[in-house]
């Protein structure tokens, strides 16, 4: 148990490998839409599955990790990471390339419930929060930095550069992880293997971890929504360069590094529920925002980016907040318990975001309701559901799997 907040900064490029999965391609969408001959449409798979496959991973190395350990499981992340780099670089269809990116995916969710679930093995509880805290200020300056970083990449060289760059950062990674690996099996309690399925139903019984997790699943699907609509908005409706994407979209993501490090200042003063409800309001905000856009007949795109924003940092509460009450009491199951709290908002951001850009319009209608209900429904469930309930240790969730 690690009882300095320095310590954490040795994982925070490892931190950032599943977000760089995500972000780091997407201006290169409309090129790789060119390519392989398919609709913009049909290219939005390519985050969908992305993002899907992260939550499958999560659940199965996050079974995995209290049993066999945080390293082991980071081990085979990086190795299925890597190897669907060089696919994807080498695809010479459509089906290879999502292929390639469904197996990514399954990197990026082990390597990502590796280092969340480190947490709590590695730090002292009153650090939990401000740790999850500072993870998720570098999961929002990934959003700021990785579509600058692939459109330079995109317009300089091709699409392939961006995946070529992602091999060379995870041989990086792996060599900070020689210097500070994550806990392996000889530090893995016991008591935490013995516990069957019956945990999975006790998290869920759990209010804090339902109102947590319903901020991060929730939170997470407002922003897939808008990473996957910005492509078509910014390029292809307002027709801006391919290279001056990634500054509009960083400006979006600058709102998110905002919000995270604010919520460094405020977990401690403030309790989680009452940063959640601020997102969620955030959230409702942003909808509101994007209905203007209905009623304006000459529009540009910061009607777009400006809703986005206060969107984006309404999505820093959340998951920051979130992240910390559904994970800190958790601490001997922190495999399982990170798997849930990160699977359930990928595979419900990924089906809301299939959804939301099925029933897509140029007036942006879906995407503003959408906000909308995501932002009360938020809400109301903090309000309704308060987690009383906040401690729950191992010997609690042991009883109840007895």
């Amino acid at each position: 148990m690690n009882n300095k907040l320095s310590y954490c900064f040795w994982f925070l490029p490892i931190v950032a490998v599943s977000s760089l999965g995500l972000d780091v391609f997407i201006p290169g969408l409309p090129q790789i839409s060119d390519t392989f001959g398919t609709s913009p449409d049909s290219t939005q798979l390519l985050i969908s599955i992305y993002v899907f496959a992260l939550s499958i991973g999560q659940l199965i190395f996050g079974l995995l990790i209290d049993k066999y350990g945080c390293q082991k499981a980071f081990i085979l992340g990086v190795v299925l990471f890597t190897a669907a780099n060089v696919a994807i670089v080498y695809s010479d269809s459509y089906t290879t390339l999502l292929a390639s990116r469904f197996i990514q995916g399954l990197g990026g969710g082990a390597i990502a419930v590796s280092i969340f679930s480190s947490v709590p093995k590695n730090f002292s509880k009153d650090l939990i929060g401000k740790v999850f805290s500072i993870f998720s200020s570098v999961l929002s300056i990934v959003p700021v930095l990785a579509p600058i970083l692939g459109g330079f990449l995109t317009a300089t060289y091709s699409w392939t550069a961006c995946f070529t760059f992602l091999t060379a950062y995870m041989i990086f990674c792996m060599i900070l992880n020689c210097f500070k690996p994550l806990p392996s099996r000889d530090s893995v309690s016991s008591e935490t293997t013995n516990i069957g399925f019956q945990f999975y139903l006790t998290l869920l019984r759990t209010k804090s971890f339902v109102v947590g997790c319903t901020a991060c699943s929730l939170g997470f699907s407002t922003q897939l929504v808008f990473f996957s609509s910005s492509p078509i908005v910014i390029i292809k409706q307002f027709q801006i360069d391919t290279e001056y994407f990634g500054f509009l979209f960083a400006v979006n993501a600058f709102s998110i590094t905002l919000g995270s490090l604010l919520v460094v200042k405020l977990i401690g003063k403030y309790s989680e529920e009452i940063i959640i409800k601020a997102g969620a309001i955030l959230l409702i905000v942003a909808g509101v925002s994007f209905y203007l856009n209905y009623f304006t007949a000459d529009t540009n795109v910061w009607y777009f980016i400006i809703p986005s924003c206060f969107g984006s940092f309404g999505f820093a509460l959340l998951m920051s907040a979130g992240t910390t009450l559904a994970l800190s009491e958790f601490a001997h199951q922190s495999g399982r318990a990170s798997s849930i709290n990160g699977a359930l908002p990928l595979i419900m951001a990924s089906i809301f975001s299939w959804l939301v850009m099925s029933l897509w319009d140029e007036r942006w209608m879906t995407i503003a309701t959408f906000y909308c209900l995501c932002g009360f429904a938020i809400y109301l469930t903090a309000t309704f559901l308060k987690p009383t309930d906040r401690i729950v240790t191992a010997n609690t969730v042991q009883s109840s799997a007895s």
